[in-house]
């Protein structure tokens, strides 16, 4: 690609040092009794906690209070659905994985998905290589992509970059990302390749790569924003990224009631993006992998074929 490495690694500089945690004032039940980075969510009664019993568990009481909420990186899967989902390409397997041991034994924990240096270059490559599959792509994108401006290059930023980082680009993201593809251009990258570099950068910005919500004020609960209930239905029910229709749903006012809630989770559970989180949560609930052929010994398990284990997965994933 043109310079994408240049300008990447200014955006891989800072994420070297992102942990994925939202600081929160320790003492407040909003920033939740496993320390910072959580947040309260729901109406409740000033932000008190509910009664702890002897043996340290919450006590179920008439009031309602706050739930608690922890920023995290998107799983190696949430990301290769939402590559496939938004742009319709094969993902990257440079996209880095959990690190450590689960302690619940599910993917989606805050603290397996902390990375360091080298996970960092890893989103670097992953972003790159999905960039430079777009390059090509772009005229089937954009309409206005035979246009070849910046403008055209704003529509593809509300359009995809909405879609990546689950809510409008605010101006401040907008302006920077719109000089970078202007400065591509100005060094003689074509009009394709302008585009992708500003993909590139996307793909490696806070904002795309960590699912946050927004901390309490100090001492109360609040409410989910449309858009942070658009991102829980989407990444629950399908593991991806909220489509288009819910993230309008999600601005329109149309997810601030349970009846709304309601008819577009029914609307996810439908569609047969849904069997991905099914397959994904049932797979780690009950501790199943992926059976491999390579794991057995070929001389005794011939019958161990790459159809057969095929056949052994698809199967759980039917039940």
């Amino acid at each position: 690609m043109h310079t994408m490495r240049v300008y990447s690694v200014c955006i891989a500089a800072l994420l070297a040092a992102c942990k994925g945690v939202v600081e929160a004032p320790a003492g407040d039940f909003q920033s939740g009794p496993g320390g910072p980075g959580q947040s309260g969510s729901g109406g409740g009664p000033g932000g008190v906690a509910p009664p702890v019993g002897e043996d340290g568990r919450y006590i179920c009481d008439t009031s309602t209070h706050g739930g608690l909420s922890t920023a995290r990186r998107l799983t190696a899967g949430e990301y290769e659905n939402v590559i496939t989902d938004v742009f319709g390409l094969t993902p990257s397997e440079q996209y880095p994985g959990t690190y450590g041991e689960s302690v619940t034994g599910y993917s989606t924990e805050p603290g397996i998905s902390v990375i360091g240096e080298q996970g960092v270059e890893r989103l670097l490559f992953a972003a790159e290589e999905v960039a430079e599959a777009i390059a090509p792509r772009v005229g089937e994108l954009l309409p206005c992509a035979s246009q070849a401006d910046a403008a055209c290059a704003e529509s593809f930023l509300e359009t995809y970059g909405r879609r990546l980082f689950r809510r409008s680009l605010t101006s401040e993201e907008s302006t920077a990302l719109i000089a970078l593809y202007e400065t591509e251009r100005a060094d003689g990258a074509t009009f394709e390749e302008g585009v992708a570099v500003m993909t590139a950068q996307l793909l490696q910005m806070p904002a795309f790569l960590y699912s946050v919500e927004a901390v309490a004020p100090t001492g109360t609960d609040r409410r989910l924003s449309g858009l942070e209930v658009a991102s829980r239905l989407a990444f629950h029910l399908w593991n991806s990224a909220p489509d288009e229709r819910l993230l309008d749903l999600s601005t329109s006012g149309e997810l601030d009631t349970p009846e709304g809630v309601r008819a577009e989770a029914q609307r996810l559970f439908d569609d047969p993006r849904s069997d991905r989180a099914f397959v994904r949560f049932f797979r780690e609930w009950t501790q199943t992998t992926l059976l491999s052929s390579g794991e057995k010994d070929a001389s005794v398990f011939d019958y161990l074929s790459d159809d057969f284990v095929a056949s052994v997965n698809e199967s759980f994933d039917r039940f």
